[in-house]
């Protein structure tokens, strides 16, 4: 009885042809990372960690991603995995804190974006943070 409850507690997943990336982030002492971004490519797709590090990212074709999950003052953590009809894919990342004087990326969803004119010609200057 319970398989079978398992086989249809989640019929959108299994009749959609579609897969799901499910996971969680944390540090290497396993401190949970809430508010860490997981990206999702191909596609673009970004989620964020929930209060206990865990992900979800669902409606995805069958075939091969790259996910990278990056969180303040940790080196980003990237893992290739392959999507599959009907099953979830899990990815558990642990990352490590960056050295001091390693250079660690922070990315926005937006891009703040400066367009000005000099000399007669266009130019554009990215906005840069920290």
């Amino acid at each position: 009885m319970l398989a079978l409850c398992a086989v249809f507690a989640n019929p959108a997943i299994s009749q959609s042809g579609k897969g799901t990336i499910v996971g969680r982030a944390a540090d290497a002492e396993n401190a949970l990372l809430p508010g860490a971004r997981v990206r999702v490519e191909p596609g673009n797709v970004s989620v964020i960690t929930d209060q206990v590090g865990e992900f979800t990212v669902i409606d995805l074709a069958p075939g091969d991603y790259k996910v990278t999950i990056t969180y303040v003052g940790f080196l980003p953590y990237t893992s290739n995995v392959k999507v599959v009809a009907g099953q979830a894919t899990r990815v558990d990342a642990v990352l490590k804190v960056a050295a001091r004087g390693e250079e660690v990326t922070v990315a926005l969803e937006e891009e703040v974006k400066v367009a000005h004119r000099a000399r007669g010609k266009s130019n554009r200057a990215w906005a840069q943070f920290g």
